[in-house]
């Protein structure tokens, strides 16, 4: 049953609250262009004057070809129009014919890009916008790659 947009709003308010996030916090957001974090872009903007200092973040990873270009006008147009500064990058990942871009490639290099906007920002947050599915997608990565004991202690208030 989805939930109501106030009641959306309300439970980010208190999620950013509770990782310590203020108005006078910077962010990093990541938002895609897709349906979770634009979701996520409209609630920062319904924050107001208690959202934190948010960036917005969007690397076109060039694999999706004129959907990845839409992806990203649209990110950097709807930002732009709701008051919030936007860096938006392409990544090009597929340089050669055939090539094919994994998942985990083009989440390493949007990790990366983030982590370079968050220093540069001096940012002490990266906000991103997960489904459950994406979650255990994630879990599983991580527990390929040796990394879950950092990644259990970062999305416990997610779920």
């Amino acid at each position: 049953m989805p939930v109501p947009f106030d009641t959306l709003v309300d439970k980010f308010r208190k999620a950013l609250a509770a990782a310590g996030i203020t108005a006078h916090t910077r962010v990093v957001a990541a938002v895609s262009g897709g349906p979770d974090s634009m979701v996520m872009l409209h609630t920062l903007k319904q924050l107001g004057s208690s959202a934190p200092r948010t960036l917005v973040a969007h690397l076109d990873h060039g694999i999706r070809g004129p959907e990845s270009a839409a992806d990203r006008k649209l990110v950097e147009d709807t930002a732009r129009s709701w008051g919030f500064p936007v860096v938006s990058a392409s990544a090009q990942l597929a340089h050669a014919p055939g090539v094919h871009v994994t998942e985990e490639a083009a989440r390493i290099a949007r990790f990366e890009f983030l982590r370079l906007l968050a220093f540069g920002f001096r940012a002490t947050a990266i906000l991103v916008a997960h489904q459950r599915d994406d979650l255990a997608e994630n879990l599983l990565f991580r527990l390929a790659r040796g990394s879950l004991p950092e990644y259990l202690s970062n999305i416990a208030s997610s779920i």
